[in-house]
């Protein structure tokens, strides 16, 4: 029998999430699931299926030479969605108990909520440690006051964690925000502006591109050519070299944007991020070493992890069955009526 059946989410690809803090090797048991309802649900880009399972199946194969005894289960092989999965898992182990860190969508954890009711197994959803600012932390700071400014969010994060604060406790450079100075063009004889780093796909990677193209075809854009990071060792890779030929312009070219270019100056390290390669905090102190750099490009950078990305997961959360359901601008059209605009886009997206 196992103890305790730790459900990792593709989202969670991390040896620090919060689900394995407390594992127990020789009695605890994980499980990932690949599950077509997962990529079914809506129309995603094909590459980020491609990355999401190569992720996955790179991350099962580290956790098994850490010694973690892992059942993965494969698209190809699963039930449709992470319920009859599950239940079919714990017909084979018979866990006492099953544990999962907190989705990052509230759909997912709809579905997590009826599981010890489907089950008869105790459920333990644990609060996700990745993120700077716990969900009770954000509802208490919202429920405090009449309207939510990213800004103020932002500078109570900054004071929390002494982030870019002087021994005096002042915002470093004198301001908290560089904003005004985020705004350039880029000149007409701006030089040669370098790529994002490529990682070449591997055996992994290729097999669940040729799964995807026999199987999932209705999706947009292309499988290949694909050069996305697929561990954390080529994530850390993309940030380490996005620092070193990109970070030094990102403050002034941030909202930039010129024909034919299609990242500029930014990062394109928010996927990582997303899915569990890079943490946060790592990210933020790598980027902070770097004190010859103007600050208008740290802070700039800072700001986009703990400032919107925290906030605008705090605000998702807060408002959160209901404000799916929000419609501030009383749009009228139906979907229908976007499908010429969506054939553009798709079109233009394929350079992801």
């Amino acid at each position: 029998m196992v103890r305790d059946l730790i459900i990792i989410l593709g989202d969670q690809l991390s040896l620090e999430i919060s689900s394995l803090e407390k594992i127990r090797k020789n009695e605890d048991k994980i499980l990932m699931m690949e599950v077509s309802n997962e990529i079914e649900y809506a129309n995603h880009h094909k590459k980020k299926l491609v990355l999401i399972f190569s992720a996955m199946r790179h991350f099962a194969n580290e956790l098994k030479k850490n010694g973690f005894d892992i059942t993965y289960v494969e698209f190809d092989k699963s039930e449709e969605n992470f319920t009859k999965e599950l239940e079919r898992q714990c017909k084979k182990f018979n866990p006492k108990s099953i544990k999962i860190t907190h989705p990052s969508e509230y759909r997912v954890l709809d579905e997590v909520k009826k599981w010890e009711k489907v089950l008869g197994i105790t459920v333990t959803v644990l609060e996700d440690s990745r993120f700077f600012c716990k969900m009770d932390e954000f509802s208490d700071w919202a429920n405090s006051r009449k309207e939510l400014k990213m800004e103020l969010f932002y500078q109570k994060m900054r004071k929390k964690y002494n982030i870019l604060m002087d021994d005096e406790g002042k915002p470093v450079g004198g301001k908290w925000n560089y904003d005004i100075k985020n705004r350039n063009r880029l000149p007409k004889n701006h030089s040669k502006i370098p790529n994002p780093l490529v990682c070449k796909p591997d055996k992994i990677t290729k097999r669940v591109i040729s799964q995807l193209r026999e199987k999932h075809t209705k999706h947009f854009g292309d499988l290949e050519p694909f050069w996305f990071a697929t561990t954390r060792e080529d994530a850390v890779k993309s940030l380490e070299d996005f620092i070193q030929n990109r970070l030094e312009f990102f403050g002034p070219y941030e909202d930039a944007m010129k024909e034919n270019e299609k990242f500029l100056y930014h990062s394109v390290l928010s996927v990582y991020l997303n899915i569990g390669l890079l943490n946060p905090r790592d990210v933020i102190q790598k980027v902070l070493e770097n004190k010859d750099l103007p600050i208008e490009s740290i802070e700039g950078f800072v700001r986009q992890i703990l400032g919107w990305r925290e906030f605008v997961r705090g605000v998702y959360w807060h408002h959160m069955p209901k404000y799916s359901q929000t419609n501030f601008f009383n749009a009228k059209n139906k979907p229908c009526e976007f499908k010429i605009v969506v054939n553009v886009i798709k079109e233009k997206i394929n350079a992801f």
